[in-house]
């Protein structure tokens, strides 16, 4: 795993960085998260990917100091795309990362080769969507109850 920053007007981007795989996948985190949510995600799909995960703004350690909006984060991927050269890449979304990643589809569909939804916002379709809005502390006993995943 790498940290990385990227510099823009607003603020400044951190995100994190896995693997040397063929195929680049750009990981959203949900609403009180991080991009290390996708931690342990990294090493598992090291050799098939290479997977960004960025800290939202506001969350992290994203810098911020502005509304952000789709476009935002749809600046952030097209800089990844040169930076990593590549033209497409799979894109995931977990929760809000989930809603904001069908905000982008539109803008970007030319690009995103396979779309991931994990619990997505807005898509109430299951328990997992209860679950991310649980207290913490019920959180907690419920993951010792699915550990390891």
């Amino acid at each position: 795993m790498k940290q990385l920053q990227m510099k823009v007007p607003q603020g400044e981007w951190n995100y994190y960085r896995w693997g040397s795989g063929e195929t680049l996948l750009v990981a959203l985190h949900g609403f009180a998260r991080n991009a290390l949510l996708f931690e342990k995600l990294g090493p598992e799909v090291a050799k098939q990917y290479t997977m960004i995960a960025l800290d939202l703004p506001f969350h992290g350690q994203t810098q911020w100091t502005d509304l952000y909006k789709p476009e935002d984060i749809q600046y952030f991927i097209t800089e990844v795309l040169k930076n990593e050269q590549h033209s497409q890449f799979e894109l995931i979304g977990f929760s809000l990362g989930g809603r904001i990643a069908l905000k982008l589809l539109p803008q970007m569909a030319k690009q995103i080769q396979k779309l991931h939804l994990i619990a997505p916002d807005g898509l109430n379709t299951s328990f997992a969507g209860l679950v991310n809005s649980m207290p913490t502390n019920a959180k907690k006993r419920l993951a010792k109850l699915v550990d390891p995943p």
